[in-house]
């Protein structure tokens, strides 16, 4: 009998969530195995449903994969034993977020920020910075935002002309276009000379508003996301990004998942190195 994986995405509308699906698929033909897309069922911080995978009560699968990046929002220290819990005793992996004892696969996110920064910083010289944040909650937007804000202490403390703010915003376009268009409403003669994004759809956004402004100054506003999804090739121009190998996350989850079913031996977590900014 050919085994069956369940992955757990929020929504195949999103260039991220696609790329990491189509590659799990992908991989799962390859080791004969079927795979079945749970959409829209997350463990949020605003979701305090005990179950918040109510779909494993009617499907059938040997094992989970939950693309953790996309449905967790909240902090992971007391999630294992609630995963544990759902689902009894299915073997589960975690793509994108490393949770304690449930074996992951996950990028090296902080050293690709720390390289973005220094970029930013090094090279490109600039001194004013916004960071518009992900959800507070979102265990990858705290890591990009503490990246962020240790990187410009330190080049503080040798040039004081180094500044910065924070706003907050979703992952998702429409949140980047409201939190620039209200921050453009509050400095309006106060562009910085580089804006960060915690992801590229919320970079997208922004830039769409940017690129309305008649003030030529926030035009000239350098802006970086994070991920290199699809859409940023086709939607928008002039985006520096850090690009995350995606598909090659969907394909090692499928085969931790594959290996231990089998089981064979898989490290507890298989950490993949981001590209350089482009």
């Amino acid at each position: 009998m050919r085994m069956r994986i369940a992955v757990y995405l929020n929504t195949l509308d999103e260039s991220y969530q696609i790329l990491f699906y189509n590659a799990a698929r992908e991989r799962a033909g390859k080791l004969n195995m079927d795979i079945l897309c749970i959409q829209q069922e997350s463990l949020s911080r605003d979701n305090d449903d005990p179950d918040p995978f109510p779909s494993h009560k009617f499907i059938s699968a040997d094992g989970i994969i939950i693309l953790s990046a996309t449905i967790i929002s909240r902090p992971v220290s007391a999630l294992t034993s609630q995963l544990r819990t759902l689902f009894s005793t299915l073997p589960i992996v975690s793509a994108g977020i490393e949770i304690p004892d449930i074996p992951s696969v996950v990028i090296k996110t902080k050293s690709s920020m720390e390289r973005l920064m220094a970029h930013l910083i090094i090279f490109h010289h600039y001194r004013t910075f916004l960071y518009i944040s992900g959800p507070e909650q979102h265990p990858d937007n705290a890591i990009r935002e503490t990246v962020f804000c240790q990187s410009l202490t330190e080049a503080r403390r040798t040039d004081k002309t180094v500044s910065w703010d924070i706003i907050h915003a979703l992952f998702n376009e429409y949140s980047g276009m409201t939190a620039i268009q209200e921050y453009i409403k509050q400095h309006p003669d106060n562009p910085p000379d580089a804006i960060v994004c915690a992801n590229d759809t919320t970079a997208i956004g922004a830039l769409k508003i940017l690129n309305m402004q008649e003030n030529e100054c926030w035009k000239k506003c350098a802006v970086t996301g994070f991920d290199d999804i699809e859409k940023i090739r086709t939607d928008v121009t002039g985006l520096t990004t850090v690009r995350q190998p995606i598909d090659e996350m969907g394909d090692l989850s499928v085969d931790m998942l594959y290996k231990i079913l089998k089981g064979q031996a898989t490290p507890s977590v298989l950490r993949k190195r981001q590209i350089r900014p482009t």
